[in-house]
């Protein structure tokens, strides 16, 4: 396995606050609609998923996969790729 550079790892960082800014302005559009927003039960009645669990997550895999296309990706909704990447990015943006 191949380990980062402490420059690619601050590179990373900056960029994970540039995502966390994005999806935090995503995850608000949907908040000022949650009347309205539908909510499915994946395996339970604690287990659920939404339109914006799906479309913020999905947003964050695609700013990593543009910056940064040889890093892995793990999300709870969408699953993984890249198992073998020097860096993998862990995703859950919005629980419970």
């Amino acid at each position: 396995m191949t380990l980062l550079s402490p420059r690619d790892i601050e590179a990373r960082y900056r960029f994970a606050r540039e995502i966390a800014r994005a999806a935090a302005d995503l995850a608000f559009s949907f908040y000022q609609r949650r009347q309205s927003l539908a909510v499915e039960f994946k395996q339970g009645l604690q287990d659920v998923v939404s339109e914006a669990d799906r479309r913020v997550e999905a947003l964050i895999r695609r700013m990593i996969n543009r910056r940064f296309p040889l890093d892995g990706f793990l999300g709870e909704e969408s699953g993984g790729s890249g198992e073998n990447a020097a860096c993998i990015w862990v995703v859950d943006p919005i629980d419970g």
